[in-house]
């Protein structure tokens, strides 16, 4: 990770962490704001990634992947931000899928770098875990509006101190002589 990145990342740590901060400070008004943090945070994934396809993965193996990546996220965005006026049921259920997709995801990339000797393997997994936890909280207290605001706020300071800790770890560094 350069130093562009570090910083990028701290500074989205940090908001995410001001984000749930806000979020619990109202949580009445949570659930529009959590369906805009979604769509806005999805779409720009969608959008990083097609940028990147168009503009370097084209020409690399497995390329085509993060092109069906960011129309896949920037689909699931835009469908997001078409959301507002739906029960917030539904909404709980996607969020609910949202979190237990990416704990899935997050544990076996963990297992998948447990197996190639990686060290940081456990904080991988660790997430998964706290990502799937917070699906089953989603799940728990899915009829419960200002409860689901605060499980998302607990899921955001997480990630957000993920992030943190992500951008300050040192990364090993292989010089050739």
């Amino acid at each position: 990770m350069n130093k562009r990145q570090r910083v990028l990342n701290l500074l989205m740590g940090v908001f995410m962490m001001f984000m749930a901060f806000v979020l619990v400070c109202i949580p009445e008004d949570g659930y529009e704001l959590i369906i805009a943090a979604l769509s806005i945070g999805l779409v720009c994934g969608g959008i990083r990634s097609l940028y990147f396809y168009f503009t370097m993965a084209r020409h690399m193996v497995g390329g085509k992947r993060l092109l069906y990546r960011g129309v896949i996220v920037l689909d699931f965005g835009l469908f997001t931000a078409s959301l507002s006026y739906i029960p917030h049921f539904y909404i709980l259920l996607y969020l609910l899928g949202i979190h237990m997709f990416s704990g899935a995801m997050d544990i076996w990339s963990a297992l998948d770098a447990k197996k190639l000797g990686s060290d940081h393997w456990r904080l991988k997994l660790s997430r998964g875990v706290i990502d799937v936890v917070i699906g089953i909280l989603c799940l728990v207290f899915i009829r419960q509006r200002d409860t689901a605001v605060y499980i998302y706020c607990a899921g955001l300071v997480y990630n957000g101190i993920m992030r943190v800790l992500a951008s300050l770890r040192r990364t090993a560094m292989v010089y050739i002589p």
